[in-house]
């Protein structure tokens, strides 16, 4: 690994940090009920429809208390993946939960808004404990009259609220890949700090890509709309701000890729200035958001290839002419 891929690491290093996430749940009755769903589709005998039918009638109210602890749960997942950035090795698949990567700037942001979001988690896992008691009698006398055995989900409230966990550590500094202090051989030393860097690297890349590749997704559905004219909503254009936000903050955290900021200037310049109202009012509007769209999205995919040497080299000097703030010690 050369000097400069070394530097820019460091700088990552010193302008990120990781939360660390966990997320557990229970799935209630959700897989039975769903069980029966697939059964009562395909059956050809009407009494059996029709019995599977009255199960899920009255099985399904019992599970909205669970759901409301996993809606919370969701929401906490959905801000992971809209404010955070993956942090595991490139091209290995979105992670909703486990090490996040923000930026140091705005890192307590993002850390309070996780905890709040824990923490309504909490209320309602509390609050299902003696809810799920007082049900359960209901439920055990309900599934007798049906004939069915559900004996394996009938626990107690406290077990049930066992199964959610939600945890959300302190933000933490990426550990210094340096390791000269260290009273071992050099040869030693320089093979830690070689795998240090290499893990860095690939954790880093891993990041980007998944901001790219969350990006096109967008922007696929985003020429999708624009091209029918059905279903523009508002979100689209909030989540289109989300992505350039984010592929921005890791671009000049980064390697300062000019392919990424050219696409980001793209979006904010003709995109996100737009409305929904003015898309349906107007198609000449429509029309011109939807050929900057297809551009954007042509462009995020020619980033799947790498940047030329010419490129690199700009964006290292780029660097170099940019310190980005050290926050953490």
């Amino acid at each position: 690994m050369d000097q400069k891929m070394l530097d820019i690491n460091e700088r990552v290093a010193n302008a990120c940090v990781t939360i660390k996430v966990s997320i557990s749940h229970y799935k209630g009755f959700k897989t039975f009920i769903n069980g029966l769903k697939v059964v009562m589709q395909r059956s050809k005998i009407a009494e059996e429809r029709e019995r599977m039918s009255e199960i899920i009638a009255k099985i399904t109210p019992f599970q909205k208390p669970i759901d409301k602890v996993t809606a919370l749960q969701s929401l906490l997942q959905t801000y992971l993946y809209s404010q955070t950035f993956v942090w595991s090795d490139a091209h290995s698949g979105q992670q909703q939960k486990g090490e996040r990567m923000v930026f140091a700037t705005n890192a307590l942001a993002k850390w309070n808004d996780l905890i709040a979001l824990r923490d309504n988690v909490e209320v309602a896992r509390l609050e299902l404990a003696p809810k799920w008691d007082n049900l359960r009698q209901e439920v055990i006398d309900v599934a007798s009259d049906l004939h069915i055995d559900i004996s394996s989900i009938m626990i107690s409230g406290d077990d049930l609220a066992s199964r959610f966990i939600t945890t959300v550590s302190n933000p933490r500094p990426i550990p210094p890949t340096a390791r000269g202090n260290m009273p071992l051989p050099r040869e030693l030393v320089e093979q830690f700090e070689r795998e240090a860097n290499e893990q860095l690297t690939r954790h880093i890349m891993g990041a980007k890509q998944q901001s790219l590749d969350d990006a096109l997704e967008h922007f696929d559905l985003l020429v999708t709309q624009l091209a029918t004219g059905i279903r523009l909503s508002p979100s689209l254009i909030d989540k289109a701000k989300i992505h350039c936000e984010k592929l921005k903050g890791m671009a000049e955290a980064y390697d300062g890729d000019i392919r990424i900021l050219t696409a980001v200037e793209t979006i904010e310049t003709h995109l996100l200035n737009k409305t929904t109202e003015m898309w349906k009012a107007d198609q000449s509007v429509r029309d011109e958001s939807l050929a900057i769209a297809k551009n954007v999205r042509n462009n995020l995919k020619a980033l799947s290839i790498a940047p030329t040497a010419q490129q690199v080299e700009q964006c290292n000097e780029t660097l170099s002419a940019t310190p980005l703030p050290v926050i953490l010690d």
